[in-house]
């Protein structure tokens, strides 16, 4: 406890990794242990985390069941209660191998909870796979593409595996494990999406042996301060010990990775105030792959191939709807069925209004435009949002106006003549108007020299 009091830096408030284990999820005890631990080191943002169930259709493998959801979100709403006092205490689930085909049921689970986390797991074939990296990456980034996710667990962890990759391979893997490393970053800084260090590998390690670690990685977490991505610090409480290592771990990742801050304070739901919505990336995506799959889109209108596109789209998606029937009940089908029509309404709704109001014209206009108009229909948006969200929409339509400056030459080439055109006719009218003017002058001259001769007879 002596290093814990004596810290030369401010440590964070919070940690969401906290889990009760699949078979204590109904033991109050274990929870409060967690609270009361968490409380005596400064800790007064308790998040409680535990893996996703899966759909009420699927035996769970190391997930809780369907039906202890309820007892668990029941059980931390009952603490909230008692500890309103002293801490936030936060229901979240961890999402684990995304599957697109499930949004519905990620949203209903979001819908009930307070932060839903990703966390992708590898499998054995992966693990020796030279593109796993790839892999990885494509996963993590299109699940942060639904705005669904509050932050990304341990993103670093495809970097743990590169010992099983044959030598031959392993330059291949690393280049992969590059590439991967930008995408991830980088969609979590277009999405201000928060990425978690996880200093678990770190307990009970000789902080002079952190650069042999596999994970956290270094590698990854350099690139990460590089894009200035948000970071949050977590660790698996699982073992109670690890909670009060938490402060001297924070100190030592200051040595370890210098320049790498992590947020002193977060909470899920404040930090998503400031973030956009679901619909926002669906719509995005949704453009995307009307434009993949329609060929020879270059040699058409980008306005004729969205709004064409549309309903074809959708049919394919209902299409997906009814061959996941096993999965989903009637009922969870219909209400899926009925999002996805009024998606469908609202981006067609948006693409017209962009295309005959806006003047839309090329594919990256449409898809600036056309998801913030989707959003700013959404009644649920927050006002911070949609006030910041309707000015930015203005200002780039308004550019939209603004004549092409290639334009503006041949204008100016148009323009050009006919300015000389106005000075040689200004030059003309003014050499008559002092012709004239001298004549005049000269007929009244002679008409007063006429008029003194006569007077003087």
């Amino acid at each position: 406890m002596a290093e814990i009091e004596n810290l030369d830096f401010n440590p964070q408030n919070y940690n969401l990794q906290n889990h009760c284990g699949l078979y204590n999820i109904d033991n109050p005890l274990i929870y409060k242990n967690i609270i009361e631990t968490s409380l005596n080191t400064g800790i007064n943002v308790i998040g409680f985390n535990e893996v996703a169930p899966d759909t009420e259709y699927e035996i769970p493998i190391d997930k809780m069941y369907p039906t202890q959801l309820e007892n668990y979100i029941n059980e931390i709403s009952n603490l909230r209660k008692t500890y309103k006092n002293r801490a936030e205490i936060l229901c979240g689930l961890t999402v684990t191998n995304f599957e697109p085909q499930k949004l519905s049921h990620y949203i209903s689970l979001k819908n009930k909870i307070d932060f839903l986390a990703l966390d992708i797991k590898s499998n054995d074939s992966n693990e020796k796979n030279i593109n796993y990296p790839l892999i990885y990456a494509e996963q993590v980034t299109k699940a942060m593409d639904t705005g669904l996710f509050d932050y990304v667990m341990h993103p670093d962890s495809f970097m743990a595996y590169i010992d099983n990759i044959a030598p031959i391979d392993k330059d291949e893997y690393q280049k992969n494990s590059k590439k991967a490393i930008d995408k991830i970053c980088n969609k979590a800084k277009e999405l201000n999406i928060p990425l978690e260090f996880d200093y678990t590998n770190l307990v009970n390690v000789n902080q002079n042996d952190y650069e042999s670690l596999k994970i956290p990685s270094k590698e990854f977490w350099t690139r990460a301060v590089e894009f200035k991505n948000p970071v949050i610090g977590g660790i698996n409480t699982t073992d109670l010990n690890n909670i009060y290592y938490l402060r001297t771990l924070e100190n030592n990742r200051e040595n370890y990775i210098p320049d790498l801050k992590t947020e002193q304070s977060y909470i899920p739901s404040i930090y998503k105030d400031t973030t956009l919505p679901y619909e926002y990336y669906l719509t995005i995506s949704v453009l995307n792959n009307i434009q993949k799959a329609f060929k020879n889109t270059k040699e058409l209108p980008a306005s004729q191939v969205l709004i064409e596109g549309i309903t074809p789209y959708y049919n394919y998606y209902n299409t997906l709807i009814d061959k996941m029937s096993s999965i989903h009940s009637q009922g969870e089908e219909n209400i899926i069925r009925e999002k996805n029509l009024k998606m469908q309404s609202l981006i067609y709704e948006a693409l017209l209004t962009a295309t005959e109001k806006y003047k839309c014209t090329t594919f990256e206009q449409f898809e600036y435009v056309v998801p913030r108009l989707v959003v700013l229909k959404l009644s649920k948006i927050n006002k911070i949002v949609k006030n910041k969200m309707s000015y930015d929409l203005m200002e780039y339509v308004n550019n939209l106006a603004i004549p092409n400056p290639e334009n503006n030459s041949e204008k100016k080439e148009i323009e050009e003549p006919k300015k000389k055109q106005r000075k040689n006719n200004k030059g003309s009218s003014d050499f008559v108007l002092i012709v004239a003017t001298i004549g005049i002058t000269l007929v009244i001259l002679v008409t007063i020299t006429i008029i003194v001769f006569a007077l003087a007879k």
